[in-house]
């Protein structure tokens, strides 16, 4: 979607509202690529706060399909399904897991 901002900015204390479909189906952060699950049209402002100065507003709600950091399966939610523990403690269990005695 392409936004002519000419008559905003020539306007003083205008706003206006847009709806915008996102058109990506993936987000990159890092290098690493994550598939929209979901995702909500954008809601734009754009309001001309006085002398040519442009305020952007934007709310979008979207889902990725993140893996898991414990069992790398895709997950929807915060949390997996595959244990209760707190996933920063599986190096841990896995020590005691492992652990011989000599």
């Amino acid at each position: 979607m392409i936004i002519n901002i000419a008559e905003i900015i020539s306007t003083a204390f205008i706003s206006k509202t847009y709806n915008a479909h996102l058109d990506s189906e993936t987000f990159v952060l890092r290098g690493t690529r994550f598939v929209f699950e979901n995702k909500d049209p954008i809601k734009l402002k754009i309001s001309n706060i006085g002398e040519q100065e442009v305020s952007l507003e934007a709310d979008i709600h979207v889902v990725l399909d993140i893996p898991c950091d414990r069992c790398l399966e895709a997950v929807h939610v915060p949390q997996c399904d595959k244990d209760s523990t707190d996933p920063r403690m599986s190096a841990i269990q896995d020590i005691f897991n492992n652990f011989k005695e000599v």
